[in-house]
């Protein structure tokens, strides 16, 4: 597994916006960067961003590594939690 991108300094205004209207707690968003059950390499958008996607049990937390900061937050679905979790052979 990736290490979690060290030194997080912030967050957009978008991941801000979707932190609260999607009811994600701190301590679920450290959880998804410190125990990440999966992390994706890092990837380029069509504008040339890059962004790393952070899979944790219960958040998934986009960041930028070049800003070191939150772009996006996601409740991590039932089911992806359920195969990420059988796929490393734990039990939720």
């Amino acid at each position: 597994m990736r290490e979690p991108v060290a030194g997080v300094v912030g967050f957009t205004r978008h991941a801000l916006d979707r932190v609260i209207g999607r009811g994600v707690g701190p301590a679920v968003l450290l959880d998804a960067l410190r125990n990440p059950l999966k992390s994706q390499p890092v990837k380029l958008d069509d504008l040339g961003r890059p962004s790393q996607r952070f899979v944790g049990r219960w958040a998934e937390v986009v960041v930028n590594p070049s800003t070191r900061t939150i772009v996006s937050v996601n409740p991590t679905s039932t089911k992806t939690r359920m195969r990420l979790l059988r796929e490393l052979g734990l039990e939720d």
